[in-house]
């Protein structure tokens, strides 16, 4: 005879094998908050149950509270099934306390639910405690004390992932204690491992964690660990930003706190900085934001300001202005005027890309008062800088005396790659007011002091051999200024310098939109500036879509 056993809630291989059916064809179905690993070897099959999709979840909430229900509040439907992170046990619990009050709507019982704090608590359909922590609680309470209290540190981690470094900083502990804990958990499913290797809390697993922390230390159980990611992601963000350019001016002096420190983007085959950055950016916004306490203002522009090198790389704009929007805000707390001088200089840059002109110009007043205050000559240059690429979008001669003044101080402050960028800046200004013969000069000058540099700025260099081509254009010398342009795009492409790359490419497009000139590159040249527009969020990227649709159209299906 076969048998289909089935096993409920097994916390241990034992159970299952004391049970196995000897009958051919027999099978024996267990279900289990742990992974029981071992029944592989008497021949078990994993089977992971992921969450429920959104659309399994709306499923079983108009199956349990009907269809008409559901139907009438699309939008609050979705969002419990959201907050219920597709827990099925949650979604009956939801369910039951619409079925149970037809006066409670969906929209009600979704915004009870997106409180964090309420959460758990009011998924209980009328009983004493909510099932969903029940179920929780019984995997807690297998845990060992210590473990138990790694669990609940590990929920107070801002951001929704977090790496095995992350975890052991979080936890003040070594490597191996942090990975045997996250092992445990992850086999007991309360942590999910992603293919990156980074680990992540289903959502109200995440808030069980937290909320198994007594109420009276919470926040000072939060405040510890943000301060301890926070210092690990300041201690790695340093290290990245260095690795990108080590003498690009910073004002946050860390020679203290990355002294005795690994560097992993010096090992032989470490990660790539800008890379590393890229790939943690969700979780380093997540510890900015979550650092507005005062003891954490310090560090946390610190971090904000080590942070902004992936964006002078990749223009992630809606990120970049608000990591510096934060970065300015802790300066300013934190009482230190050549942080916000920096800050808010940098600032500009993302507010005007995103249209924000006139907010650009306030940062830059705030800036430029501030950086009077400190005397110092090279931090008050880069914010005249900033300045200047302020006044190129509305009074050349206000940008060029800005440049000006920006080289003078960085000579007298002994900065030669701040007064090489001033020069390049110069030389672009004096273009835009018609000077194309001395801009030329002055660009080619710029790009000869930035290959002379001690550590050559080839990224800077090649915007001045893009400025340049520009300066060829105007003069007329069309042929000169084509394949100068290209040199430019290609050398900014392959030093990831995108926004730059995209600068050069539309500038080719302008060219070769004249009649009688060379076409053959222009829809690719395009098709390119717009992906890159696209992948900064930048408001460009529409029209230039717009544009493109437009040629590709006259052009003709071949093209």
């Amino acid at each position: 005879m076969r048998v289909l056993l089935v096993l409920d809630d097994v916390s241990s291989p034992a159970q299952v094998r004391a049970l196995i059916p000897d009958g051919p064809g027999s099978t024996v179905l267990a279900t289990s908050t742990a992974k029981l690993g071992e029944l592989s070897l008497d021949g078990a099959r994993a089977m992971p149950l992921e969450p429920l999709s959104e659309r399994a979840g709306l499923l079983l909430l108009a199956d349990r509270c009907g269809e008409e229900r559901v139907a009438a509040e699309p939008d609050a439907a979705k969002a419990l099934v959201d907050h219920c992170s597709g827990l099925p046990v949650a979604l009956h619990v939801a369910a039951a306390r619409l079925a149970n009050n037809p006066h409670l709507t969906l929209h009600d019982l979704a915004t009870e639910l997106s409180v964090d704090e309420n959460r758990l608590a009011s998924l209980n359909a009328g009983l004493s405690a909510s099932p969903v922590t029940a179920i929780l609680d019984a995997s807690y309470r297998q845990l060992p004390a210590h473990m138990a209290h790694g669990y609940r540190l590990l929920g107070w981690i801002p951001g929704p992932t977090f790496d095995a470094a992350t975890a052991a900083a979080a936890l003040d502990s070594d490597p191996t204690s942090a990975q045997v804990l996250l092992d445990v958990l992850e086999d007991m499913s309360l942590l999910e491992l992603t293919e990156d290797r980074h680990y992540h809390f289903h959502g109200l697993i995440h808030l069980h964690a937290r909320n198994r922390t007594d109420a009276a230390d919470r926040v000072t159980t939060r405040l510890t660990v943000i301060h301890r990611v926070l210092r690990h992601y300041l201690i790695l963000t340093a290290f990245a930003d260095r690795a990108v350019r080590a003498d690009r001016l910073r004002i946050a002096d860390l020679a203290g706190l990355l002294d005795g420190q690994t560097d992993p983007f010096a090992a032989e085959n470490g990660p790539g900085p800008l890379d590393w950055l890229a790939a943690e950016s969700t979780n380093i916004m997540a510890v900015l934001r979550a650092a507005d306490e005062p003891s954490l203002h310090t560090p946390a522009w610190q971090l904000a300001e080590g942070f902004t090198v992936l964006f002078l790389h990749h223009r992630h704009l809606d990120d970049w202005q608000e990591s510096l929007r934060l970065g300015a805000r802790y300066a300013a707390a934190a009482v230190s005027p050549a942080a916000e001088a920096r800050l808010r200089s940098l600032l500009s840059r993302p507010l005007m890309d995103l249209g924000e002109d006139e907010q650009a110009r306030q940062e830059l007043t705030t800036a430029i008062s501030c950086a009077e205050v400190v005397h110092d000559p090279v931090l008050h240059a880069s914010v005249m800088e900033f300045s200047g690429r302020y006044w190129d979008r509305f009074d050349p001669d206000k940008a060029v005396a800005a440049y000006q003044h920006s080289r003078e101080l960085n000579i007298r402050g002994r900065e030669p790659r701040g007064a090489a960028i001033a020069t390049l800046f110069l030389g672009r200004a004096q273009g835009a007011r018609g000077d194309h013969g001395e801009a030329l000069a002055t660009l080619r000058q710029a790009r000869t002091d930035l290959l002379a540099l001690p550590t050559p700025d080839h990224r800077m260099a090649a915007r001045a051999t893009a400025a340049s081509g520009r300066a060829l254009d105007r003069m007329g010398r069309t042929t000169e200024a084509v394949a100068t342009l290209r040199e430019a795009a290609n050398t900014l492409n392959a030093l990831e310098a995108h926004a730059y790359e995209a600068e050069a490419l539309l500038d080719l497009v302008a060219i070769a939109e004249r009649p009688g000139t060379d076409r053959t590159t222009l829809l690719d040249d395009l098709r390119r500036a717009v992906t890159i527009h696209t992948t900064m969020g930048s408001p460009q990227a529409q029209d230039l879509r717009n544009r493109l649709n437009a040629l590709t159209a006259s052009a003709g299906p071949d093209r």
